[in-house]
């Protein structure tokens, strides 16, 4: 959260909630994927985002 909390675009403020929301996911889901946390997670992450 802290990384995107002074990022700050030139858009509406709801369009600037909703992208740092999705860079904040795509991080946690990278992380997710290359630490190996839970194999149930990452079945998850298969089953439903393709990833491999």
């Amino acid at each position: 959260f802290l990384v995107f909390y002074f990022w700050n675009f030139s858009f509406h403020p709801l369009v600037n909630i909703i992208l740092k929301c999705l860079m904040i996911s795509a991080v946690y889901i990278m992380l997710i994927k290359k630490l190996q946390i839970s194999k149930d997670i990452n079945e998850l992450l298969k089953k439903y985002l393709s990833i491999k």
